[in-house]
This record gives C-alpha cells, structure tokens and sequence, in this order.
C-alpha cells in the first residue's frame, strides 16, 4: 500500500460539485476503443469527469475510464459502480502462495464479473466465510485503521484500532485496510500524520467505497509513477487527501483504502488486456501490456448475469 504527492498536506473536505477537470479528454488509453457515449446530467460520474469513457458492463455495473487533468496533473482513473441486487454480489477473497497469486487468475477462479486488488498480503487481517485466512499482526495505524466487512451480502466499512480489533469484529468477512477515507459522509483528516510520506506523496492507488444505503459500492484504482514520455501515456498518483476527495465526490458514504504502488490492478471480464483495464507500474513497465504483481487478496463482483 503505498503513498500519493500533494500540494499541501490539506484533506480537502470538499463535495461533490467540486470534482472537476482541467479539460476533457477525447480518447482514454488502453487495447479497447469504446465508443463514447452521450452524457447526461444522471451519469454524476462522467459528469464530474468530463471526457471519461463510460461502458455498462452489465446491468447495474458501469464502468468509467478517465485519463486527463484533474487537479492540476495527469491522471489515469478507473471507477467501477455496483448496484448490489440478487444478481450482482459483493465477495472478499484470499489465497497467497498458490497458483492464482495474480488478480487474472483470482478473477478468472472466481468466475468474477470485476475485481480488484485488496488487502495486503503481508500486513493486513482477513476473513473469507468465517474462516481466518491472515492472522492479525502490528502495524502502523495509518495502515490498519479500518475494515471492510460483509454479512449475508450486505457491505459496511468500520473503524478498527488495529489488525487485532479487526480479528474480533464478528462478520463472516473482514478485510482490514487503511487509511480510512471517508466515514459518515466526511473526508478524514489526518494532521497529526501530516509528516508521513505514505499520505503525501503521489502514488498509484486501490480504494474502495460504499453508498449511504449499502447497496451501491466503488471499485478505484488510481495509476501512477507513469512520469514520462507522452503525456497519453502518463499517470502521476495520487495524494490519500485527495483520493478521499476523489472518494466522497462520487458518491462514497465511506471508503477505504487498499493496497497500492505496483500492486494497483483493477480486473474487468472481457475488457482491457486479459481483463486487465489500468496500467500497474510492475517493472518491467509496459502501458499496453502491463506487467503484474502478485497478491493475496481480491475484492470482487460475480454476477449470474455475466
């Protein structure tokens, strides 16, 4: 999980109106050219990023792609939106030291509609139908001070201490990450970790978001350390203040954030390459056919409408 650059350490409290490019952008990298569809005032997202590809992946699972300026610099921003229902679900999943210790093969496994990368392999909790699948262990709290938990389907994110108190929460599923971006409709700030590289400087970015009411949630992942050549092919990162700016102004009640740096990798069936539709920084770097690294975790989407 690794760190963002920032202007000023500010956490910027700010809404969702405030979500606003530089300028649009007319194509978004990557294999697949999507035709860009008309954007009404509903699509809040596309909206808030003007030029950003949107394609329905299924129904009630939207995809968004965005390459451009947004807050002074170059990003490379993909947003999957879930509306959870009967058809489409919500799962947390963990195998490390296996066969499947790339987000492909973990999807592919688990006949997955989107996925991300999750908690990190080394440093964080996680439960996966009540079973234990990585001890608890001491960590920094800017690292583990929070937890995304589902029982019977139904998401929340919680403030926990530490990996310890996320072993004693009593849902069926935990995966402990941190830092926690946003709770209760607000942004956190964090002043007295204001020396910490990790919240500071840009970095790529996988977080994760949940509507007021639960049923809608968002998958993030923010590409970064793509600093030269053509500015098509750039992505600097992300600060954590403003990836919990980017959180709240699409619609998070509560967000958290995951495992980041190399590790960021954002899996779609059918899209991208190999399902793959960011650019992770694995060296050896290639922006069109990315280089992976492995992990343990996934947060994902099935979907009986696939």
């Amino acid at each position: 999980m690794l760190p963002l650059c920032a202007v000023a350490f500010v956490c910027c409290d700010s809404g969702p109106d405030e979500l606003e490019t530089d300028r649009p952008v007319t194509d978004a990298p990557g294999t697949e050219v999507q035709e860009k569809p008309s954007v009404s005032e509903t699509d809040d997202i596309a909206v808030k990023f003007p030029g950003a590809l949107k394609t329905v992946v299924r129904p009630g699972v939207e995809w968004f792609n965005f390459h451009g300026l947004w807050e002074g610099q170059i990003r490379n921003i993909n947003i999957v939106r879930t509306a959870l229902d009967s058809h489409n679900r919500l799962g947390i999943y963990y195998e490390y030291g296996a066969d499947d210790d790339y987000i492909t093969k973990k999807c592919e496994f688990l006949d997955a509609l989107v996925g991300t990368n999750g908690p990190m392999a080394c440093c964080h909790y996680v439960r996966v139908d009540g079973v234990t699948k990585r001890i608890a262990n001491k960590q920094d709290p800017w690292i583990a001070n929070c937890a995304l938990v589902i029982d019977d389907g139904v998401p929340d994110i919680v403030k926990v201490n530490d990996n310890y108190a996320a072993s004693a929460l009593t849902a069926r599923n935990v995966a402990t990450g941190g830092p926690l971006l946003v709770f209760d409709g607000e942004v956190r700030n964090y002043p007295d970790w204001a020396d910490e590289d990790f919240l500071k400087i840009t970095h790529p970015r996988t977080a994760f978001g949940i509507s007021q009411d639960g049923k809608t949630v968002f998958h993030v992942t923010v590409d970064g350390r793509w600093t030269t050549g053509s500015s098509d092919r750039m992505a600097v990162g992300m600060e954590i203040p403003l990836l919990a700016k980017l959180m709240k102004g699409i619609g998070c009640y509560k967000a958290i954030n995951f495992d980041g740096g190399c590790g960021t990798a954002m899996w779609i069936y059918g899209r991208g390459v190999n399902g793959i539709v960011n650019h992770p920084c694995d060296k050896p770097m290639n922006w069109d056919n990315p280089t992976l690294r492995t992990c343990g975790s996934a947060i994902y989407i099935s979907s009986d409408l696939k």
